[in-house]
């Protein structure tokens, strides 16, 4: 597989598997509930195979980057609330939308978040080496916003069970996985061998991911259209917001030009796939609020193509002596 060819052409491909999945969706509506129950074990492939193309000493090393980690949580989990919080405040419309927007603005991403930073150039190791501790952490301060924002009865019927599966099926599986195989590959050649192969699947495995989601809430969106095309310049605000002050904080704080990258790109990433069973959970009360998740996550790809080509202007490389 030529992986350089699909590291180049990934955005068109994820944009490509959005009109696919969409396609499908309004073919065969009844295929739905199928498409739905794929997309979580799709997103465990997905972060296995992340947590695979990463060695776990790199993982480790990472971790104890006390400094980047405190940027990174005060961005995504000060600023970012905070921002999220004015946004919907600003915004009237259905509640379920409402409810939607706030879940997801709250989130940072876990998962495709680490390919477009090592697309930028950004530090894909120390963002990685991260992403449990920002699971861990948006599970403490989503129900805590909501509860200020929306009130008791919203968060009571939050399942934070589903954050716990999430944590479980999304983090740790992967994790225990790609260390059994690593393992196992150190002792089997031809397994290490599959593993190579296995580890360019990266981009396809995203790909049916975005179709999955794109197929599972394509009737949902069309039905609504109307509204949920009303959230559309909340999530560019966001964006904006977010990546400004994301370069402020990483400069004051002087971390390293890629560490800089990835603070960035988390402070805009948000945590769709995984938040979207959440939202799910909800839809009896507010049947709107997956849709509005899905909403941001087609926003978010078009946003973070832009990115791409961005960021590394906004934090170009031999910038040094502004981080140091």
């Amino acid at each position: 597989m030529n992986t350089a060819w699909l590291d180049r052409n990934q955005v068109v491909l994820y944009v490509s598997a959005i009109l696919v999945g969409c396609t499908l969706g309004w073919a065969v509506p009844s295929w739905s509930p199928l498409w739905e129950a794929a997309v979580t074990p799709l997103l465990v492939l997905v972060i296995t195979l992340t947590f695979l193309g990463i060695p776990l000493a790199q993982l480790v090393g990472a971790v104890q980057d006390v400094r980047f980690l405190l940027v990174l949580l005060g961005v995504n989990f000060v600023v970012a609330p905070l921002c999220a919080v004015a946004i919907s405040l600003l915004w009237t419309g259905d509640p379920g939308l409402r409810v939607g927007m706030l879940l997801v603005l709250l989130a940072p991403c876990i998962d495709y978040v680490v390919v477009f930073t090592a697309r930028a150039g950004g530090d894909r190791v120390a963002l990685l080496a991260a992403t449990p501790v920002l699971l861990l952490v948006q599970f403490l301060v989503i129900p805590v916003v909501l509860l200020g924002v929306l009130g008791g009865e919203t968060v009571a019927q939050v399942d934070v069970g589903g954050f716990v599966s999430a944590f479980v099926w999304m983090i740790v599986t992967p994790l225990i996985a790609a260390a059994f195989l690593r393992a196992w590959a150190g002792r089997r050649a031809r397994i290490a061998r599959a593993l190579a192969v296995a580890e360019t699947g990266m981009v396809p495995a995203m790909v049916l991911v975005l179709v999955a989601v794109s197929a599972a809430q394509f009737d949902v969106i069309l039905a609504h259209l109307d509204a949920v095309a009303t959230l559309i310049p909340g999530y560019v605000l966001f964006a904006v917001c977010m990546t400004a002050v994301a370069v402020l904080a990483s400069r004051r704080a002087r971390l390293s030009v890629p560490k800089g990258r990835a603070v960035v790109f988390s402070a805009v990433t948000r945590n769709s796939l995984v938040i979207l069973p959440i939202a799910l959970a909800l839809s009896e009360t507010y049947p709107l609020a997956p849709a509005a998740v899905v909403c941001q996550t087609l926003v978010e790809l078009v946003l973070l193509a832009i990115m791409v080509e961005v960021v590394p202007r906004l934090l170009p490389d031999g910038s040094e002596w502004r981080t140091k």
